[in-house]
């Protein structure tokens, strides 16, 4: 009987191993879905995390682009506002300069008037000598031909003695004779 006990006891353990191998195989399979559901869960968590970044990256970028348009905007205002300011600054600075050129031009104006009126006037004062010369050229050449004559050199003589003695004022005491004079 030895044999048939041991048989039984073998048979047992086979069975036993056999059960053991089973409720193995199940307790893994178990386990191996447990992990995959796990690893499922996980990963749909991991989805959800994902499309949540999405999400929130889009309300980030639009809540940056909303505050860097609101920065920009209101930057662009105070830019505006110092250009406005220096300007008029600026302005009131230029203010006096701008009244002196305008004074300037008038009175470059004005004094241009003067001298193109100047210049007019010393142009024809100039042909006036010019046509004075000319007819005191003529007559001095006249006087210096007729002074060549003898009788007209006696006459221009006498002439010039009668002045000379008008203007000393001895017109009353004259005594004339064409070759002489005797004044008492």
């Amino acid at each position: 009987m030895e044999t048939t006990s041991l048989a039984a006891l073998l048979g047992a353990v086979i069975v036993a191993l056999v059960i053991g191998a089973v409720l193995g195989a199940v307790l893994a399979r178990s386990k191996a879905a447990v992990a995959v559901a796990r690893a499922n869960a996980e990963r749909d968590a991991a989805v959800l995390r994902a499309n949540e970044a999405v999400g929130d990256r889009a309300s980030l970028v639009n809540q940056f682009k909303a505050l860097s348009s609101d920065a920009l905007a209101e930057q662009e205002r105070r830019t505006q506002a110092s250009a406005d300011q220096r300007l008029a600054h600026t302005e009131a600075l230029m203010a006096p300069v701008k009244e002196g050129l305008t004074a300037l031009h008038q009175r470059l104006g004005q004094v241009e008037r003067e001298r193109s009126a100047a210049a007019a006037q010393l142009r024809e004062q100039v042909n006036m000598v010019v046509a004075t010369s000319e007819n005191l050229r003529r007559e001095t050449n006249a006087l210096s031909t007729a002074l060549r004559k003898p009788q007209v050199r006696g006459a221009w003589g006498e002439l010039q003695l009668r002045r000379v003695v008008e203007i000393a004022g001895m017109l009353d005491h004259r005594l004339f004779h064409r070759t002489a004079c005797l004044c008492l």
